[in-house]
């Protein structure tokens, strides 16, 4: 799976890269290896990158199933705020999608850079969470 991901348990705070090709199975796959990962803890802030993703046959469906999965686990997802780096166009639009299709049982937000993404992390997973959705227009940057 080209999804790979570090947690820093002192810092509650989980790193997310995604690399390369990735098809309908890995977005679920990734979040249920996580979630049962042994360092893992409800109300962690994660950092996701999405800088050299190609979407593969990522589905509509399989965003739904994300989704899904994501309401499934709330009481493992709730008090979590997640930023995602996404300076594709067709990447961002995904992740938008995952967005607007989810019951959000933690905050996300979507970014074009990292700086951005890692200071609305900070303040948000500093205050503890819940509050108002960033994101950043998708005409800022092109494909890269």
């Amino acid at each position: 799976m080209p999804i790979s991901f570090t947690i820093d348990r002192s810092a509650r705070r989980i790193r997310t890269r995604i690399e390369g090709a990735i098809f309908d199975s890995d977005p679920v796959e990734y979040l249920r290896e996580l979630l049962a990962h042994p360092d893992y803890r409800p109300g962690m802030s994660g950092l996701v990158e999405c800088r050299d993703v190609h979407l593969g046959s990522v589905s509509t469906p399989a965003i739904r199933r994300l989704a899904d999965f994501s309401r499934e686990s709330e009481s493992l997802l709730k008090n979590s705020c997640v930023a995602i780096v996404a300076p594709q166009r067709a990447v961002f639009g995904v992740v938008r999608m995952y967005q607007f299709l989810r019951d959000p049982p933690y905050d996300l937000s979507v970014f074009r850079d990292l700086a951005s993404a890692e200071e609305w992390l900070d303040e948000v997973a500093g205050s503890g969470g819940a509050s108002s959705p960033a994101t950043i227009d998708p005409g800022e940057e092109e494909d890269a």
